[in-house]
């Protein structure tokens, strides 16, 4: 199979839109080729990068119609001063931008980043490489979602081009519901363009359960398959040199948070509420992220900031190497009122945490999808964010005992979510779903 892989935000960019398809085409490279399309990033972006690893893909960058060019620091400054001042407004902006961010994106070639992707500079090269292949090999076309951009080329190329491409959307976010926010708009509209763009579609992979129970049935039927994110072989040699060279202290429990918080769905509050219980125990609390003054202030209206040690902003390896050196790690998964909604997130620190082997405390709704995933290890465990005085409880247990997870278990799972069998069970339902079209010709 020839796979032609869209994804508009570059595998050099340090977000997680770019990680998961970065690690699938590494993999899918091993025996198929491989063009990876992406968006180059000018010489002059201040965007946060990151080496990558696409194995023996084809790297194809593409110069951008235009790029935002505000300097972070202006705009960290100014949003800060906006929070500090007037925070109602701030969010009621942010909610404000992102809506009318999505419409941009539906009737523009916009995306987040304020990156400008260039259709016809994409369309050329897919057709080129497309008229370059061998006939007698299949041609699978993914496009990544976000951007809209992605999902609007492929549309185009496959009403253009009809059976010389099978079609892959992937979903690792809803396109018609946002987690992060609530919309000014009727998201009905986002459900019918997206029900619009994908009628010629012929897979569409997503990323949990709770999407697949979404997309399915009177939107687009049994072409919907998961396929989860995961991690890759770097976590994991990583984590055990960082924790070969680890020096336990058992006089102190050290909980480490290493992650975004949005204050409206994934909130530090409800863990505040038990570190305030914990006048009896001797701990500190880790964070490393972009909410460090958010973080700080929460400390210091619960007078906890002896306890807090409070990194900022770090690289990723930094970020790993301070999950190791911790005892526990805290995952804040969902917090917000829609618990269904909330049930069926997988962000990609999930992932990461596992493949630390590190004992993890999880705050999600109680039927969250992965809760068997993290609690199997026989020491980690989810919690509602209302069971304050139970995480109160376990995290006086786990200080007492120190408890040792069962890294075997834990390694099934890790081992389940490697990008490597990921790509395998990809390739697995392609080659299924091709079957099945060559029988009904």
């Amino acid at each position: 199979m020839v796979f032609i892989i869209v994804s508009p935000y570059s595998p050099r960019l340090n977000t997680i839109g770019s990680f998961r398809w970065e690690k699938l085409a590494k993999y899918l490279s091993e025996k198929h080729t491989v063009y990876f399309v992406t968006s180059k990033l000018p010489d002059d972006s201040k965007l946060p990068t990151r080496s990558f690893d696409i194995g023996k893909s084809f790297l194809i960058e593409l110069p951008l119609k235009r790029y935002r060019k505000t300097p972070e620091n202006l705009k960290a400054t100014l949003k800060s001063t906006l929070i500090q001042s007037m925070p109602f407004l701030y969010h009621a902006i942010r909610r404000l931008k992102i809506s009318a961010h999505y419409l941009l994106e539906i009737y523009s070639d916009i995306s987040f980043f304020g990156l400008v992707h260039d259709f016809k500079a994409y369309r050329t090269a897919i057709e080129e490489v497309i008229s370059k292949a061998n006939p007698c090999e299949k041609i699978v076309l993914v496009t990544t979602f976000g951007p809209w951009f992605s999902i609007k080329l492929g549309n185009f190329l496959k009403r253009e081009l009809r059976d010389k491409v099978f079609w892959v959307a992937d979903f690792r976010d809803p396109s018609f519901r946002m987690v992060a926010t609530k919309n000014f708009f009727d998201n009905n509209l986002l459900k019918w363009k997206t029900k619009d763009l994908l009628r010629k579609v012929d897979l569409i992979t997503v990323v949990s359960n709770v999407l697949d129970e979404e997309y399915y049935g009177p939107l687009f039927g049994d072409k919907v398959f998961v396929l989860p994110n995961g991690h890759d072989d770097y976590f994991t040699q990583l984590n055990i040199t960082l924790r070969a060279n680890r020096k336990e202290q058992r006089n102190i429990l050290k909980i480490a948070y290493t992650g975004t918080i949005y204050i409206s769905t994934r909130d530090l509050k409800p863990f505040m509420y038990v570190l305030r219980l914990l006048t009896d125990m001797n701990y500190y609390f880790i964070y490393a992220g972009n909410n460090s003054e958010y973080v700080t202030s929460e400390f210091e209206k619960a007078h906890l900031t002896h306890r807090l040690i409070n990194f900022g902003k770090v690289t990723h390896d930094e970020s790993l190497r301070i999950q190791q050196e911790s005892d526990l790690l805290l995952l804040i998964v969902y917090t917000g009122d829609n618990k269904t909604l909330g049930r069926g997130i997988r962000t990609g620190k999930v992932y990461e945490y596992l493949a630390s082997l590190k004992p993890i405390l999880a705050i999600a709704p109680h039927d969250w999808e992965m809760k068997a995933d993290i609690e199997v290890d026989g020491v980690s465990k989810v919690f509602s964010p209302e069971e304050t005085e139970e995480m109160a409880n376990y995290l006086r247990w786990f200080a007492e005992k120190r408890p040792v997870i069962d890294y075997e278990k834990r390694k099934e799972v890790v081992y389940k979510y490697h990008y490597r069998n990921l790509a395998i069970m990809f390739e697995q339902i392609l080659e299924t779903l091709l079957a099945k079209k060559e029988m009904n010709k």
